[in-house]
């Protein structure tokens, strides 16, 4: 099974990269991602947020609590190109 590295903001690690299993999986965390980044950027609603509650991805529960997704985007810490450099540094 293919498993793909992708960007998604979780309680565990904050934004980082995770790595999905398998495409159903990659695809559950690229909407998840969407949702949290529209979040962040004033295009999405907070109840969007919440149907991705509880949700893992590679082992790693999503982020959905609205505050702390604010707290990110105010520290200015929700910058994917930043995020990869950490990751792989």
């Amino acid at each position: 099974m293919p498993s793909f590295l992708l960007p998604l903001v979780t309680v565990q690690d904050g934004p980082t990269f995770v790595e999905a299993n398998g495409s159903f999986e990659a695809t559950i965390a690229k909407q998840v991602f969407s949702v949290q980044w529209r979040y962040v950027h004033n295009r999405a609603t907070p109840d969007e947020l919440l149907s991705y509650l509880g949700i893992q991805i590679g082992g790693h529960t999503v982020e959905t609590d609205p505050d702390v997704l604010d707290e990110y985007g105010r520290r200015g810490q929700f910058d994917v190109a930043e995020v990869y450099r950490g990751f792989v540094s």
